[in-house]
């Protein structure tokens, strides 16, 4: 499952033009190997999951957020954990740690296999002769801290090369941890830009300042809504958290491939393979509540990754908080786009960004770096997205826990249980609605 995971690799979050440093390293859960980070700082270890949320501050997804840095590239830590081996690449690291058990003097002129697997089970490679240059690519392997990855493997015939990749600001040796660069690049930074103090006094006309607050908005909220014999009803629900937080092991039912849909024989009846996977999850999911002794387990949407679809199974915690439909804003996309992709995931209604649409999306400014907007879904419609969140209780399905549509007075009197985006985006529509004032 965690072929390309390399033990030991500098791991990256960024956030708020800040860069967060830690390193992988898998650790055996019953059995089972999962992927955890060490934090730099304090030499604490955390799921991808809790050290996103250590300096984000609020619930997040740390397998999309943390990223590790491959051939000067930012790959994302999920990307290391969906890609599924498959039957040629177990075959091949398989041959692979034969070869290297045996007996490998017949082999010394040839160059080491290029498997990510083999790479790190090597511990270190022999040296090519008996009278070791100190020049030799094997004790440049062994000084390498953490590991080459995959598509960086040292060849042992040219010294020179060994040389080469033994030399810390070299770009393509992992001797040294990235994590360093923004550090010592940010100390010197104040001492050169003091001396030039008049000029940001000179270029700060305040005509950039909407920008930066614009360029700062992280994703955005809405408020769906209707009128009810002139009570507002709006949509609440109650927040949930990584199943996998409490249970890694989980982890291994979160991903099922297409052949297994398609040879199940209690999908066979069900037409449409995102469906079939719909199915299997929600099965999975009441099996783990019974296992787990969890009142309520559901999973987000699926996604295609390869041949396989992947979830995440998600709980109600004890001190789980209540909200209203939000999220971050992902690569190249507006903050209308995101809201809209929001409602459809966590509701399961899709909104067409038209004309009509965009004029009733009413904006009611920022709360904590997400725009907040309103839509009044009408009464007529409010039976569609009712009808929606029900088929998606029965099947399981949502990120929001028991989403419901709640007078605005009655939600208003229970403030204190809502999230903090979740609050001040509620009182600013009370504050456009003008209600509830008494």
């Amino acid at each position: 499952m965690y072929d390309q995971v390399i033990p030991d690799e500098p791991v990256f979050l960024e956030y708020n033009k800040k860069t967060h440093n830690g390193k992988i390293v898998i650790v055996e859960k019953n059995g089972k190997p999962q992927i955890r980070i060490i934090d730099l700082q304090e030499y604490k270890e955390y799921t991808p999951s809790s050290f996103c949320k250590k300096y984000i501050g609020y619930e997040c997804n740390g397998w999309v957020k943390l990223y590790v840095i491959r051939d000067g590239k930012k790959v994302k830590l999920s990307k290391l954990r969906e890609a599924p081996p498959t039957r040629k690449r177990t075959k091949s690291s398989t041959t692979e740690k034969k070869n290297t058990n045996s007996k490998t003097k017949k082999n010394l002129g040839k160059t080491p296999s290029r498997s990510p697997s083999s790479l790190v089970s090597m511990t270190p490679p022999p040296p090519p002769s008996r009278s070791v240059s100190p020049h030799s690519s094997s004790s440049s392997l062994v000084s390498m801290t953490p590991p080459p990855p995959p598509s960086r493997s040292v060849s042992p015939h040219s010294s020179s090369s060994s040389l080469v990749s033994m030399t810390p600001p070299s770009p393509p040796s992992r001797s040294v941890s990235p994590s360093p660069p923004p550090l010592l690049i940010n100390k010197p930074s104040p001492k050169k830009a003091s001396p030039k103090k008049p000029s940001p006094k000179k270029a700060s006309p305040k005509k950039p300042s909407p920008k930066k607050q614009t360029s700062n908005i992280d994703g955005a909220s809405i408020i769906l809504w209707y009128q009810n014999d002139n009570t507002p009803m709006i949509l609440v629900g109650t927040e949930s958290n990584y199943l996998s937080d409490i249970h890694p092991e989980v982890e291994e039912y979160q991903t099922v491939s297409e052949s297994y849909l398609e040879k199940a024989k209690d999908l066979t009846r069900i037409p449409l393979e995102v469906e079939k996977a719909k199915e299997y999850f929600r099965k999975k999911a009441e099996e783990l509540q019974k296992r787990y002794s969890i009142t309520k387990i559901q999973y987000d949407n699926p996604k295609k990754i390869g041949d396989s679809y992947h979830i995440n199974y998600r709980y109600l915690s004890d001190n789980a908080k209540r909200g209203i439909v939000k999220g971050q804003m992902e690569e190249n996309e507006k903050v209308k786009e995101t809201i809209l992709r929001e409602v459809a995931e966590e509701v399961g209604v899709k909104i067409e960004i038209d004309q009509k649409t965009q004029d009733k999306i009413v904006e009611h400014g920022v709360c904590n770096k997400y725009n907040v907007f309103s839509l009044d879904i009408s009464e007529k419609r409010f039976k569609e997205f009712n009808d929606r969140i029900e088929q998606r209780i029965k099947k399981k399905l949502g990120e929001v826990f028991d989403l419901k549509f709640e007078p605005l007075c009655s939600v208003l009197s229970s403030l204190s249980s809502f999230n903090n985006r979740s609050k001040c985006a509620i009182e600013k529509f009370r504050d456009y609605k003008n209600a509830c004032n008494n």
